[in-house]
């Protein structure tokens, strides 16, 4: 079996984009099977397994015995976050499987912490639009991105670097690189999010008395969604503005 072979596609595609021959740090490892991976593939030369719990840090050390990782190339740390991580100490961080809003606290609780990694790669579950605006906000730009299909939803992935960025709102909620690429999987994430935008607002408007704010968010979403299929060329008819 091959090393890569050990993960999930979201994790693989997360992987591809931590810095070859870099030491790196997982942040909320869970059973710690991505930095596994990396260090037995050779993609890097030390892996630190992270997580605020101590169970996680049990199943990597679990699975990197059973892969035969060398323990001196993978280290575990009981951390909140990057607290247990030295300043410099590796050149990318991923972050997998959490929401965009811990991310982006994880990231503003240790600024120069943060500002010392050359990379970040990021696969948010929810609220990938706030952790690009904060990003952005700093001093990071977002310099490729994927869109990975796994078990029935789609994941973006995200990896920024140093740099300034000016980000509209659409590149906010859709990702500047996954606009630019239009890959299959983003046009099929924009199409479902059309349908679930377009039955959720027809749900509100049927059941509100008045117009509300939750309301003019879900029109003022979709209205974008519409815009960015159109900007493609492939909006369904039966959705047009």
């Amino acid at each position: 079996m091959q090393p890569h072979s050990i993960l999930s596609s979201r994790l693989a595609c997360v992987g591809s984009f931590v810095i070859s021959g870099e030491p790196m740090a997982d942040i909320g490892t869970d059973h710690g099977l991505l930095p596994v991976s990396l260090v037995l593939s050779g993609r890097v030369p030390l892996a630190i397994a992270m997580d605020i719990a101590l169970k996680p840090l049990t199943n990597a050390i679990n699975n990197a015995q059973h892969w035969g990782v060398d323990e001196s190339a993978l280290l575990t740390r009981l951390s909140d976050g990057f607290s247990a991580l030295r300043l410099s100490e590796v050149t990318t961080v991923t972050m997998s499987g959490m929401g965009g809003a811990r991310m982006d606290q994880i990231l503003r609780s240790e600024p120069q912490k943060a500002a010392s990694f050359r990379r970040l790669v990021l696969q948010p579950n929810t609220g990938a639009a706030r952790l690009r605006m904060s990003l952005s906000g700093f001093g990071w730009t977002i310099c490729d991105e994927a869109m990975i299909y796994e078990k029935g939803r789609y994941y973006p992935v995200i990896v920024a670097e140093r740099g300034e960025s000016t980000l509209s709102e659409s590149d906010l909620m859709f990702g500047p690189v996954l606009r630019r690429k239009a890959s299959d999987e983003f046009l099929n994430w924009l199409n479902q999010e059309l349908e679930y935008l377009t039955d959720r607002l027809a749900e509100a408007r049927i059941n509100a008395t008045s117009v509300t704010v939750g309301i003019e968010r879900l029109a003022s979403r979709l209205a974008l969604v519409k815009v960015e299929l159109s900007r493609l060329g492939i909006i369904q008819d039966r959705h047009q503005v």
